[in-house]
């Protein structure tokens, strides 16, 4: 039975491993260049996938979400540089946006990249972020059925989900000047929870996801 149960959570460890992996791409080049000195992000209005959620954890934001979600991005990023880059912050409709398909280097698969038209030379580098979502989802982590106990007899065991609330979106890092591509992906933060959802998993879903659009970039604290 033990083996059984760590078993159990051995699958559902990589499970999750698998589901909160992101795919991306950052440019060798720029990965070994200097920090940049100022980064705009511009941000797509984020989509909630559970407005109860939101108004039971953070009900001072539930008709201005932005006003609590760009500040926590904004903190992520300037501890992730140690405070050496001038970020800025702006939240643009998702229809302001365009898509390019570009290719992951690691699949070779076609990846809609997001793209802002409107870019202009008010900063180094601008960072993209679309199709932003939170929200709530369950996993199945044990489909449940007839298995062999330890005594030799069936035993059925009950289907098992693993609750989560996550925070996903699509990103792209652009020369302000040049306009030229340096690196995009799709990054994504799950916290799982028993119970309810807590601020906490609103504030560290962010904070995961935030930090994985980071990776292998010059903005990270060097």
């Amino acid at each position: 039975m033990k083996i059984r149960t760590l078993a159990m959570m051995a699958l559902v460890s990589l499970l999750l491993s698998a589901c909160s992996a992101s795919r991306y791409y950052v440019d060798p080049e720029w990965a070994k260049m200097p920090k940049p000195a100022s980064v705009k992000v511009v941000f797509s209005t984020p989509e909630i996938g559970n407005p109860d959620d939101l108004k039971d954890d953070l009900p001072e934001y539930e008709d201005n979400f932005v006003d609590w979600f760009a500040p926590q991005m904004k903190r992520v990023i300037d501890s992730c540089s140690n405070g050496k880059i001038d970020y800025s912050m702006m939240m643009v409709e998702p229809k302001k946006f365009k898509f390019r398909t570009e290719k992951m280097n690691e699949t070779n698969k076609n990846f809609d990249v997001p793209e802002y038209p409107l870019m202009k030379s008010d900063a180094d580098v601008y960072l993209v972020v679309s199709n932003i979502w939170l929200g709530r989802e369950e996993l199945e982590s044990n489909p449940g059925g007839w298995v062999m106990g330890p005594s030799g007899t069936m035993v059925y065991t009950a289907p098992t989900t693993t609750r989560m609330f996550v925070s996903r979106g699509r990103y792209a890092f652009y020369d302000a000047k040049t306009k030229k591509l340096l690196g995009f992906g799709a990054a994504e933060g799950s916290m799982t929870y028993n119970f309810a959802v807590t601020r906490t998993d609103w504030e560290n879903s962010v904070r995961v996801m935030t930090k994985q659009m980071l990776r292998e970039t010059p903005l990270l604290g060097r």
